[in-house]
């Protein structure tokens, strides 16, 4: 669960082992969408990503995940409007 502004809302990120892409999807009370993740930086504690949107109405931008335990990650979205939260890790 990650929060915005005022807003709570679930995040679903979705990476495979090696490869440069993965896929993002939002889901809250009034809303949700979804997209694609691809590669930026990564070194062994945090990878980046651009985020670009297919579905709905959400805003591209930049994610940043970090490792914050060993069952979450730390999420950061670098756009309008920033969010931050833990994500729990599957």
């Amino acid at each position: 669960m990650t929060q915005g502004t005022d807003t709570t809302y679930d995040v679903r990120v979705t990476l495979t082992a090696g490869a440069n892409s993965g896929t993002i999807r939002y889901s809250g009370a009034a809303f949700s969408c979804s997209g694609d993740l691809d590669l930026v930086s990564a070194t062994t504690a945090e990878l980046t990503l651009n985020q670009g949107i297919t579905h709905g109405k959400c805003a591209n931008g930049k994610v940043t995940l970090t490792q914050a335990a060993t069952d979450a990650i730390g999420f950061r979205f670098s756009g309008d409007p920033v969010a931050t939260g833990t994500l729990d890790r599957r």
